[in-house]
């Protein structure tokens, strides 16, 4: 089939599959002032807590924040700090990816492949920078360190992720984590355990027990568990990715009548002073 000159195809990609990972932040939907297109540069606003000293009182500020919390960390008043919950500007700039695709291959498979590898390395890297923030608090390090016996291991790596998550709560002070991601060696320690002569049983018993947070599952983690908080709006300090329906759906190019490439467009933007609180990750140590 000849491909007509100039004539532009989708790949019809969308971004169903961060749905429980980053905050997707869709520049074609805002309410106010939409893009068809990302602009080369953009300006995007966010929500973050600082502590303010006696001295810059809450009331000369009111006039950057648009909510306030106070909480005084001494019982003196006279030597008190406030904490602030403040408005941000941040400006990101445009970014072009271009994908070689198999020409057998669903072109959409190939940008899903770019954009979790990118998410991935993100994650990995503000993860391990709040563990070594936290590290030295653990007497014996965050890593796990499996014994051989199944029921203590799976444990011992379920209190973990709690605790990471609890963590998360309370130096991101916006909510305990929403998602972990763990090695496809290691998913049996989310499993429920079935017991001995089980004719059947439902799925339901045996999905992970993790108070309500979604598992993914890596080929490329490794011993590495993440356990992170997805941002819930565009406002709340995190990892997000910038993009609109037109830039992230693909558009194909063509060599020989065949699909060489595909170009997309996107950003993903870390706002807040600290957006690694909202992640964490430990190790899991064999015991053998």
């Amino acid at each position: 089939m000849k491909i007509p000159d100039n004539q532009s195809f989708d790949a019809g990609h969308t971004l169903n599959y961060l749905e429980n990972v980053v905050n997707t932040i869709w520049l074609d939907k805002l309410s106010v002032n939409p893009h068809d297109t990302m602009p080369e540069t953009y300006n995007m606003s966010y929500l973050d807590y600082v502590i303010e000293n006696p001295e810059n009182s809450l009331s000369k500020n009111l006039s950057d924040m648009t909510a306030s919390y106070s909480s005084p960390f001494r019982d003196n008043d006279e030597h008190c700090a406030v904490m602030s919950l403040k408005l941000y500007n941040k400006d990101f700039h445009k970014e072009n990816h271009n994908i070689k695709c198999d020409p057998t291959m669903d072109p959409s498979i190939s940008i899903y492949k770019h954009i979790t590898n990118d998410v991935l390395e993100r994650l990995l890297f503000l993860s391990e920078k709040n563990k070594i923030a936290h590290n030295d608090h653990f007497p014996t390090g965050l890593d796990v360190q499996l014994s051989g016996d199944a029921h203590s291991d799976k444990r011992r790596i379920i209190v973990r992720i709690l605790s990471c998550s609890n963590m998360i709560a309370t130096s991101s002070r916006c909510g305990t984590a929403s998602f972990i991601m763990i090695g496809k060696e290691y998913m049996q320690y989310l499993q429920q355990d079935i017991p001995e002569n089980t004719s059947f049983i439902s799925i339901d018993y045996i999905k992970p027990y993790l108070s309500g947070l979604n598992v993914f599952v890596s080929s490329n983690l490794g011993s590495t568990v993440i356990i992170g908080r997805k941002s819930s709006t565009s406002e709340e300090p995190g990892l997000h990715i910038v993009t609109t329906t037109k830039d992230i759906s693909g558009k194909l190019n063509f060599t020989d009548n065949d699909i060489s490439d595909v170009d997309v467009s996107y950003t993903l933007v870390e706002t807040g002073e600290h957006p690694e609180k909202n992640y964490m990750q430990f190790n899991i140590l064999d015991w053998f």
